[in-house]
């Protein structure tokens, strides 16, 4: 009781002692800051530019940063330097003054609070990350003297609905938009030369590059357009009621993060024309249970919802929902892709057929639960044992030629061309001619 009441007593000298104190300092080559604790006021007075912070621990208020709820800028500022008034978590508004060129990078991010920014028509960049994190900012008018948007200059303004996009912006960089959750549409200017929108959806002005669809979007299916030969890094990130994509024969490249997080994704169907898919283009999307590939695909193919090389060589994602809980590696498998049974926690056993132990390009199987039963060849089992990664799994056991009691609705065929059959009551798998168990030993 008696160390609380000090630590109390503590708290209340410090805070007295910061209300009646002032702190002041430069800010700029002809800038001056002063921060009057008594009104929560940041008063920055001179002219010219701010200077810039590399670090958010130089920046001379940042230790004040959570008392700040307004700032008052002079009217012949020019600048707002990088990271000026990162995490002053009580700001509400900030009025820029006119003549105001550049928001720069991580200026207002993490401003929780701050729900009302005016923009002068001066503004030409707003950089990196400028309002990342604002998870209050409801609505903000971009100027039509904007000619470019950093990457991620909005991302996770969650209250953010929409946006509109001037004619006079020519460049707008990776994830601008992204975890914008409340965002249902993104409209650009007839006459910007260089992106356009196609129902609420960001493109550029060709209409060849998929940039950014809104998180908030409210569309539960989404075909996207045959004009499409690339979709952009991040550009359904985060997708939240989105449940099925169509991309078209068109479409080439799918970038990195495309669908990461996206929480409502259920399936993905993928067109014959898709040669790349960049790293973790379907990374932690819990709901997804099918990725689908045109069997004329010459680069990639799928077997009941799982992501494979054409070849069958490399298996590349095993969805977190999909239904085979009891999974089996085909023996043509020589490698596992980074990620490839990430966060699978409904697992229930894994058979892995081939007798060498595939190899795993990057962490595979992280979140899966390492007590389950892993099949192998009995041949094999002191190689799973030794090998990394496979080694974690507690119970490396051999595949068994029999099984009984077994429930054959709860069977799903791992082929196309499969079929089930109970013989002497036990289950097998007739697949390409021949008969194997359930865990993928042959019948001879």
């Amino acid at each position: 009781m008696k160390q609380k009441l000090l630590l109390f007593l503590a708290i209340l000298c410090n805070a007295s002692f910061l209300i009646a104190t002032n702190y002041s300092g430069s800010c700029g080559e002809k800038l001056h800051w002063e921060l009057n604790t008594e009104d929560s006021t940041l008063a920055i007075t001179g002219s010219g530019a701010m200077k810039n912070w590399d670090y958010s621990s130089t920046i001379p208020w940042y230790q004040y940063r959570s008392y700040v709820v307004k700032v008052s800028l002079p009217s012949n500022l020019t600048t707002i330097g990088d990271r000026a008034f990162t995490q002053c978590s009580a700001l509400r508004e900030i009025n820029i003054p006119l003549y105001v060129t550049s928001i720069g990078n991580y200026s207002f991010s993490s401003c929780s609070s701050l729900t009302s920014v005016i923009l002068p028509n001066k503004v030409v960049s707003l950089g990196m990350s400028a309002f990342a994190g604002c998870v209050s900012l409801q609505a903000i008018n971009i100027p039509n003297s904007v000619t470019s948007i950093g990457q991620s200059a909005f991302y996770n303004c969650s209250s953010l609905e929409g946006i509109v996009i001037p004619k006079s912006v020519t460049s707008i960089s990776t994830s601008a938009f992204s975890s914008c959750l409340a965002m249902t549409s993104i409209q650009v200017d007839a006459q910007n030369p260089a992106y356009c929108s196609l129902d609420g959806v960001l493109f550029d002005k060709t209409g060849a590059t998929l940039l950014q669809y809104p998180a908030g979007k409210t569309d539960i299916l989404y075909d996207i357009p045959t004009s499409v030969t690339t979709i952009g890094n991040f550009s359904f990130h985060k997708a939240a009621i989105l449940k099925s994509v169509k991309i078209p024969d068109n479409v080439i490249t799918i970038g990195q993060n495309v669908f990461s997080l996206s929480q409502a994704l259920t399936e993905v169907n993928i067109g014959s024309g898709v040669s790349s898919i960049g790293s973790d283009a379907f990374r932690e999307c819990h709901t997804l249970s099918a990725i689908n590939v045109d069997e004329l695909n010459s680069k990639y193919s799928s077997t009941n919802g799982v992501l494979y090389t054409k070849a069958g060589t490399t298996l590349i994602l095993y969805p977190i929902s999909n239904p085979t809980t009891a999974y089996i590696i085909p023996d043509s498998i020589v490698s596992i892709a980074e990620g490839g049974f990430d966060r699978c926690i409904h697992l229930t056993s894994l058979t892995s057929e081939p007798q060498t132990p595939p190899t795993l390009l990057g962490g595979v199987f992280y979140g899966v639960d390492k007590s389950i039963p892993l099949y192998v060849p009995s041949e094999s089992i002191s190689a799973y044992k030794s090998a990394e990664q496979w080694k974690d799994f507690m119970n490396i056991l051999p595949i068994q030629n029999t099984i009984t009691n077994i429930d054959t609705d709860a069977i799903t065929c791992f082929e196309h061309s499969c079929s089930k059959e109970l013989r002497n009551d036990q289950l097998l798998i007739l697949r390409d001619g021949k008969t194997y168990t359930i865990q993928g030993q042959e019948v001879r």
